[in-house]
């Protein structure tokens, strides 16, 4: 699968859980610049740099890939580490 930038509008977080595989995840909602929802997953909020930190209603630039494991179309794995546009940008 192709590694794309996007750019999401972040519509919601769910509450960070613990996880077995990833340590701590949550799943975040967007939609991207053509309208289409976006699922981001695994997200370790918590985890990542606090300057790619994002809040909701805050368009943010990201390396994202099509979930592998996840055959929902909306449904993508993002490159925490590509993240621009968070809370301190």
């Amino acid at each position: 699968m192709p590694v794309i930038d996007a750019r999401i509008l972040i519509l919601c977080k769910t509450y960070p859980s613990p996880s077995g595989k990833y340590a701590e995840t949550t799943c975040v909602a967007g939609m991207d610049e053509n309208s289409y929802l976006v699922r981001l997953f695994p997200v370790p909020f918590r985890l990542i740099a606090e300057e790619q930190q994002f809040k909701k209603w805050q368009w943010v630039k990201a390396k994202v890939e099509k979930a592998k494991k996840d055959h929902r179309a909306e449904s993508f794995t993002i490159k925490t580490d590509t993240i621009a546009g968070g809370l301190r940008e």
